[in-house]
């Protein structure tokens, strides 16, 4: 993970990101990443790269992913909120099934406050980040 200073962006709304697969005479739309989850703030550290995750935990109604936990390269262990309760109740159903157990994927969130608290602004599966 690196870090760096957040500059000032301008606000989006968050999304899921869908990429189309032609598989003969089938099309399909595969997701393959969550945008603009979180607004990110001045004065947070932004962390971002590749991690393998190693748990979710789900709502108490079991309708929502709440958080998701990995381990760093340094051995840190992090427990990340989705932020997937700000997306439209059709998107938020596709976003629950997106983060699996066992699946790398590229991220962007913030630390912020003295408390070190995570926010998750973007997640990619990283099999669909090739290079071109």
């Amino acid at each position: 993970m690196t870090t760096g200073a957040i500059g000032a962006t301008p606000k989006t709304e968050p999304s899921i990101l869908l990429q189309g697969i032609g598989t003969g005479k089938k099309f399909k739309n595969l997701m393959f990443g969550l945008h603009a989850l979180e607004e990110p703030m001045e004065d947070c550290s932004l962390l971002r790269g590749t991690a393998k995750i190693e748990g979710i935990q789900f709502s108490s109604s079991g309708a929502t992913l709440e958080s998701f936990r990995f381990t760093d390269t340094a051995g840190n262990q992090w427990s990340i909120p989705t932020n997937i309760g700000n997306l439209s109740n059709g998107a938020k159903r596709d976003a629950n099934n997106f983060v699996r157990v066992g699946h790398s994927y590229f991220m962007v969130f913030q630390v912020c406050g003295s408390g070190g608290y995570p926010s998750l602004i973007e997640i990619y599966d990283a099999e669909a980040l090739k290079p071109l």
